[in-house]
């Protein structure tokens, strides 16, 4: 084991060890991405009931007045 530690160059274990890094970190990155983008789709989806909630309030405010003003 120490004869193949003295055969390769200490510039390839650092080369090897920048790569298992580089691996590493883009597992990562893509782990967060996908967490981001399920959180995204979380919050559109709570933005469009916000917004179809807010219609339908509007809608029922005007048939209240609607039905105020009639029976005035």
């Amino acid at each position: 084991m120490s004869a193949l530690l003295k055969i390769v160059p200490a510039w390839v274990w650092v080369v090897l060890a920048a790569l298992a890094a580089v691996g590493y970190l883009a597992q990562r990155l893509d782990s967060v991405k996908d967490d981001r983008s399920a959180i995204t789709a979380e919050r559109d989806t709570a933005n469009a009931r916000v917004d179809s909630l807010t219609n339908t309030l509007r809608i029922q405010r005007e048939i209240t007045n609607d039905i105020n003003r009639v029976s005035d």
